[in-house]
């Protein structure tokens, strides 16, 4: 398993705790959330699906102090070409290859994600547990994604369209 180190900010403090690696929740982080949690979160979704884990994409407000959040709001993830936001490369774990495209936005309703949760790997010696690997589901809710900690600039793009797109609409 390959591991990228960009998902997170280091902070300049004194206190042992924020010398500490702390995750980046910000928009367009990717995470691994495991199924259970979409499928308890989201009203139409599969309840009978056997997958272990389908990517997140953080839509966190930039203008929000993500330091006092409790939630993060999370896009589901699902294989497709096609989509309001097309992200390649999340995984390359079998069955999937490094090119494979996820999809996000079709299901609109975004997932409140406990940040608490979100930070748990972080918070303990397993996130250096090279043993941890795909089997990190059976301890963890969800994960930062390591294999491709954020979007890229052409997915952010999409993302931001998206985003003002569903605004619009709201109002």
């Amino acid at each position: 398993m390959k591991y990228h180190h960009n998902s997170f900010k280091f902070v300049t403090s004194s206190s042992t705790a924020d010398l500490l690696i702390k995750p980046d929740f910000s928009a367009g982080t990717l995470w691994r959330v495991r199924e259970d949690i979409w499928i308890n979160n989201l009203s139409k979704y599969d309840k009978e699906s056997s997958r272990k884990w389908h990517p997140g994409l953080s839509i966190a407000n930039q203008k929000t102090n993500l330091d006092n959040e409790t939630t993060i709001p999370v896009l589901h993830g699902s294989s497709g070409k096609s989509g309001p936001v097309v992200v390649a490369g999340i995984t390359s774990e079998e069955p999937y290859s490094e090119d494979h495209k996820c999809v996000f936005g079709k299901i609109l309703q975004p997932v409140l994600l406990n940040r608490s949760k979100m930070e748990e790997l972080d918070r303990t010696g397993e996130v250096f547990n090279q043993d941890l690997g795909n089997r990190w589901y059976e301890t963890f809710e969800v994960i930062p994604n390591r294999y491709k900690p954020r979007i890229n600039a052409d997915e952010n793009n999409q993302l931001k369209s998206f985003l003002e797109r569903k605004m619009a609409e709201d109002e």
